[in-house]
């Protein structure tokens, strides 16, 4: 972090970025509390748990002193959540709003979204099923092909290409045209640089914060013991 570091107070406390980034923003005792509990967790290697009522700004709260550690350390921290839902909300609103604060101090930050192989789109494999290979109804094969169309018009504007992103899908197509662990052909497949999945990982790679779910690292954790 070649500039200088910013602490947690100059981000979130009355008069801070963000108070300027967002109009009626208002720092809230207990999120300030949570924060600098966040901090300290970190600096010293402990735990924390917390619980704090909906609309303390808890997001805030873990996100500031994870990226300003992440950042310090030169090493990449994990944020779990529950469900896809609350992930896609923090990739795609809490932590913009923490890389727009930290731009102000001219600090970049990189971040990531993790998701399962399952829950990205296979392009080979929608490209086949958009030629007829799939034994559809008419209103299955009317559902590939808008399928078919948002990984192409996902791919010409660099989307993540995951369920979530897609058009609403069955269950039973989506497991036709999801990336499967079994038959994913990696670097042979002529779909690999461009492959949702693989782009999404080569972008973590690079990232200093990842956002996962809990399925996922729990997942990661039973493989690696």
């Amino acid at each position: 972090m070649d500039a200088k570091p910013p602490t947690t107070t100059d981000i979130l406390a009355n008069g801070g970025v963000i108070s300027r980034l967002l109009p009626g923003f208002e720092t809230r005792p207990q999120q300030m509390e949570m924060a600098a509990r966040v901090d300290a967790a970190l600096a010293s290697g402990g735990l924390l748990a917390v619980e704090a009522a909906t609309g303390t700004g808890k997001s805030l709260a873990y996100l500031v002193p994870l990226a300003l550690y992440a950042l310090k350390n030169d090493r990449p921290v994990v944020v779990s959540s529950s469900t896809h839902v609350l992930q896609d909300q923090l990739i795609g609103k809490d932590i913009p709003l923490v890389q727009r604060a930290l731009a102000e101090f001219g600090i970049e930050l990189a971040a990531a979204e993790a998701k399962g192989m399952g829950a990205y789109a296979c392009q080979r494999d929608l490209e086949m099923a958009a030629l007829g290979t799939l034994a559809l109804d008419a209103e299955g094969a009317e559902t590939v092909k808008r399928a078919h169309e948002w990984m192409k018009h996902s791919m010409e504007v660099h989307a993540d290409g995951s369920r979530s992103d897609a058009p609403p899908l069955s269950d039973e197509v989506w497991s036709e045209i999801r990336v499967d662990r079994d038959t994913c052909t990696r670097e042979e497949c002529s779909f690999f640089e461009t492959c949702f999945f693989f782009q999404a990982r080569r972008k973590m790679q690079a990232a200093r914060v990842i956002v996962a779910n809990h399925s996922l690292v729990f997942a990661d954790l039973a493989v690696k013991e």
